[in-house]
């Protein structure tokens, strides 16, 4: 079993490594034994495990220690890692250090000081005037510090100001489980859990603290996610692009993402139609980071923006867009996520004897490719199946076959998308005029592309 600092290395950005680095010689020096076990692993990344463990550091690296010396080494340094991830953290997060500064001078007595800190702090949310979760939380941390204090300058202050410190941990811990209540709902669907009781009562102590523009614009997501409001998703978008939040926080992000999922749900259903309400949500996504971790793409949240690429695009400025962002996409496999966004590609702009040559040829590394790669493959038989009908028909059982094996790891919106293009797919193909209109069927995968079967369908049997 590895040890945890190993563990920590392996996974580390190179910059981060390098950062790590330079704290650690904030602690030891370089030419102690710590830190040249610290350089051995950090260089070995890419060794086998077991070159890596604390047997073969001690026999092979350094053999002049003993087995527990080493284990010491590892467990002090992922000790002297945990205080630089919070050092990290705290950095990341505006006003926290401005914070924790307030209130080690008020602990100290340096009231002047503390109360510069805490002006500074509450001119900086006060004036830009921007909505947002950590500041709203930091803004009465702050005030409750200078006012749970032996600060002198507390005694001067009106009651005013207690009565608005308790009214903004109200405002707090209402935006708060604003978002767990959205976060909920959004869980729940994704994975079948129901977490309605909880809901509920979160619901009633909402329901008693009075709203802030922070609270009003969680109120908006929880519609958009929860009951798919598209007048509460077409206000939150105007929000998020006219700069009402602050770039880069976690409710900045959060809701960003949101926006992705909730755009596409919203477009599969028929509910949004204009694709530049797509291409702005990108556009500003891929701006400002809100579709990024660490600088990194997660392969689902890279798959989503092709699609909206695709809509948008047409193939050549799409399999330019793929080419440009993969080497920033985390995955197993590289070359298979590629070709799953390729064929993503060849599915949107209407190539469909292509889709094959990138869904046949690879094992996708997370369930969520496989889910693609299946729908994919169906469509793309259906649309050859004139010419080799046992390769639809198989196409067909195998996709029946994996949704039942997985419906339990399926959100209910996913599995019924699925079912739903299943069952439409069998009604074209049965070429009897009982063809569904799309538009009447929700939830639906690849609505677009049903639509136009189904308008082939009508005019085929119009005779027009």
């Amino acid at each position: 079993m590895l040890s945890k600092i190993v563990v920590l290395i392996d996974h580390l950005e190179q910059s981060q490594t390098q950062d790590l680095k330079k704290y650690l010689l904030t602690k030891t020096y370089a030419d102690s034994d710590i830190f040249k076990v610290f350089e051995y692993l950090a260089a070995s990344v890419k060794k086998k495990e077991d070159q890596k463990s604390p047997e073969y550091i001690n026999e092979k690296i350094f053999p002049k220690s003993t087995k527990k010396t080493i284990a010491n080494y590892l467990s002090l340094l992922y000790n002297w890692a945990e205080e630089w991830m919070a050092l990290e953290t705290l950095k990341q997060e505006e006003f926290t250090m401005d914070h924790l500064a307030q209130r080690w001078l008020n602990k100290n007595g340096l009231y002047h000081l503390a109360d510069q800190t805490y002006n500074r702090i509450e001119r900086g949310i006060t004036e830009e005037g921007k909505a947002d979760l950590h500041r709203t939380r930091i803004k009465a941390l702050a005030m409750f510090d200078q006012l749970f204090s032996n600060n002198p300058a507390r005694e001067s202050l009106p009651k005013e100001k207690y009565m608005e410190m308790a009214g903004s941990f109200r405002q707090y811990m209402k935006a708060k489980l604003l978002l767990i209540n959205t976060e909920l709902h959004n869980w729940g669907d994704i994975n079948n859990f129901n977490f309605t009781e909880c809901i509920q009562e979160n619901a009633k102590l909402i329901d008693t603290i009075e709203s802030d523009e922070t609270s009003h614009i969680l109120e908006l997501s929880l519609s958009m996610i929860r009951d798919n409001q598209v007048p509460a998703f077409m206000e939150l978008k105007d929000i998020l692009l006219g700069g009402r939040l602050v770039p880069g926080t976690r409710m900045f992000l959060i809701i960003g993402r949101y926006m992705q999922r909730v755009s596409m749900r919203l477009w599969s259903k028929g509910l949004i139609k204009d694709p530049k309400i797509m291409h702005d949500l990108l556009d500003f996504g891929m701006k400002s980071g809100i579709y990024f971790t660490n600088d990194r793409l997660p392969s689902a949240v890279f798959h989503n923006i092709v699609v909206q690429q695709c809509l948008i695009s047409d193939y050549e400025e799409t399999v330019k867009f793929i080419e440009k962002w993969m080497p920033s996409v985390v995955t197993e496999d590289t070359e298979a996520t590629q070709a799953l966004a390729m064929a993503q590609c060849c599915f949107y702009h209407h190539r469909f004897p292509e889709i094959h040559l990138y869904t046949g040829r690879h094992v996708f590394p997370t369930f969520n490719q496989k889910n693609l790669a299946q729908g994919l493959h169906l469509i793309a038989a259906f649309e050859n199946r004139d010419c080799e009908r046992h390769i639809y028909e198989t196409a067909l059982t195998s996709s029946q076959n994996f949704l039942k094996r997985n419906q339990l790891r399926m959100s209910k919106h996913l599995f019924d998308s699925y079912k739903n293009l299943i069952t439409f797919i069998k009604a074209a193909d049965s070429n009897n005029g009982q063809i569904s209109n799309p538009e009447q069927i929700s939830p639906l995968l690849y609505r677009r592309w049903c639509m136009e079967l189904y308008r082939v369908s009508v005019n085929r049997v119009s005779g027009d």
